[in-house]
């Protein structure tokens, strides 16, 4: 079996996945190495902050992180570089690599939404709840997984580090 460079891409967020359409590209991706530089710092606040602050605030202060430790150095420098906006960071972080915490807290709002809607709102003239058994039976269902989730959750943020990364000295 032969192998084209063009069937390899290595930095190919769809790899393994069918797409009707080509994939819009990323700039995280596509720079992306491990010679701990910016990307491995972006990844490093990541971790320590996903899933405990909001996105739009983690993603604007990589973006700040990522402009004022590498942009602007590296522009003064004459090395070019690649802008990269809270947008991106924030596709990139959500959609390509994927923060365990942040995954589980979604998914303990989503869930507890299905539950809201299932909780009985109705009195009837004596003041008494009014609730339908199906609905109590799938809110109890959910609100087991719910707390499956709870304590996956809290293993999952006591294994991970809140450690804030240290930016990199550009030589």
């Amino acid at each position: 079996m032969d192998i084209d460079d063009d069937d390899l891409n290595i930095n190919s967020v769809s790899i393994g996945f069918e797409q009707d359409h080509e994939p819009a590209k990323c700039v995280l991706c596509e720079y992306s190495d491990d010679t701990g530089g910016a990307l491995h710092y972006l990844k490093a606040l990541d971790v320590a902050l996903g899933g405990r602050t909001a996105d739009n605030i983690l993603a604007e202060m990589q973006a700040e992180s990522y402009e004022n430790l590498f942009y602007k150095p590296m522009m003064d420098r004459n090395i070019d570089v690649p802008v990269i906006t809270a947008s991106d960071i924030k596709k990139h972080f959500s959609e390509h690599d994927i923060n365990p915490l942040r995954v589980l807290r979604k998914d303990l709002t989503r869930l507890q939404s299905i539950q809201d809607t299932l909780c009985p709102r109705a009195r009837d003239t004596t003041g008494q709840m009014k609730f339908n058994g199906a609905d109590a039976r799938q809110w109890a269902a959910l609100e087991r997984m719910k707390m499956d989730l709870v304590r996956q959750l809290e293993q999952t943020d006591a294994r991970t580090s809140r450690e804030l990364p240290v930016p990199p000295k550009l030589l």
